[in-house]
């Protein structure tokens, strides 16, 4: 959303809140909180996924890519700003072929955008230490409009979004409900499905036989989103357990390549089988870097399950305020019939006292 010339974060319609401040949660706050924890953990990349949302369509592109532009060459600190900690493509991947999309090692410590949405900064700030042979770097850099991160252009939710209705069973969503691929490009974000529905759409993308798990082929990308929410009236945070375990379960045996997973409230567990399985095909090498990973995955799933903890306290809050205020209805409403009973007694025999 848009505020006073300042992005906001929201969901739907629904306003997001920055408990720091009281206020609205705005993007330079976000961007803020993110290089604080990068700041921690210096191996760590952030994926900041751009989205339009609530937004009216008479607002174009270009000016919310003016509002995006306008926050990053703000001030960090006295010495940075937000766009030094951001990772800038080194063009436009058209097709979605990835030829330009980083390697880990490349982005540690920085935040990489992935955009649904075609927005472009109006001049470029690519590095020419980005480019391996300098001569692949384009030219006129200064009036080049560069991509304000990887675009990715994914439906929402997928084609479920012609359902009426959550879909429940196997069997009536193949034609509705398939996944999308849009060239080396795969996703799924069919979120108003079962779990059980839900899992068998994550399992086909992970085992099927195609070239987007080919452990050799570095340009495909896989997108599995694997939420579910308010399905039968079940809220995301009960269905999130289910799909945690069976990812987990699934990644134990049968490793992932080029899969990128977004989760809800994930579990130490998931996190390392997820990290784990990106050493499958090079375990040799981990043991010859004679590192200890180990900490290193310790300190993330700890760094999550803070967050999971102040989410499940919210949660709970929540629930113990809604039955208070159920209580507080119910005591009201007896209350209220209690009185009715009386006056309606003191009617009966006021009436029968005057005969």
């Amino acid at each position: 959303m848009i505020k006073k010339n300042k992005l906001y974060l929201s969901h739907g319609s629904i306003s997001c809140y920055d408990s720091n401040t009281d206020n609205n949660l705005y993007f330079k706050s976000v961007l803020k909180y993110c290089i604080d924890f990068l700041n921690e953990h210096k191996k760590e990349t952030i994926i900041l996924h751009l989205k339009r949302e609530s937004i009216d369509n008479s607002i174009k592109n270009d000016y919310i890519s003016r509002l995006i532009e306008s926050t990053i060459l703000e001030k960090y600190n006295d010495n940075k700003l937000y766009k030094d900690f951001i990772y800038f493509p080194k063009t436009f991947d058209e097709g979605c072929f990835n030829d330009y999309m980083p390697t880990l090692g490349k982005v540690r410590g920085k935040i990489v955008f992935l955009s649904r949405s075609d927005f472009k900064y109006n001049k470029s700030y690519i590095n020419f230490s980005d480019f391996d042979d300098p001569n692949e770097a384009p030219k006129e850099l200064d009036t080049y409009d560069t991509p304000i991160g990887f675009l990715r252009d994914i439906k929402d939710k997928g084609k479920c979004s012609s359902m009426p209705i959550p879909i429940l069973f196997e069997g009536i969503h193949e034609d509705v409900c398939k996944v999308e691929e849009i060239g080396n490009f795969r996703y799924q974000d069919n979120y108003q499905l079962a779990p059980s529905v839900k899992w068998t759409f994550v399992t086909k993308m992970i085992l099927e036989e195609s070239k987007f798990n080919d452990k050799t082929n570095s340009l495909v990308h896989t997108l599995n989103f694997m939420n579910t929410a308010f399905v039968n009236n079940l809220p995301i945070s009960e269905g999130a357990p289910y799909m945690n375990k069976e990812l987990t379960n699934l990644l134990n045996h049968q490793p992932a390549p080029n899969e990128w997973f977004v989760l809800d409230f994930p579990t130490g567990d998931v996190i390392r089988a997820i990290y784990d399985s990106n050493f499958e095909t090079v375990s040799n090498i981990v043991k010859l870097l004679d590192y200890n990973f180990d900490d290193e995955i310790d300190e993330l799933v700890n760094a999550f399950t803070g967050v999971y903890d102040i989410v499940v306290d919210l949660i709970d809050d929540t629930v113990d305020l809604a039955k208070d205020v159920a209580n507080g209805i119910a005591n009201f409403l007896d209350d209220t019939v209690d009185l009715v009973k009386e006056g309606f007694s003191l009617t009966k025999s006021t009436r029968y006292s005057k005969n």
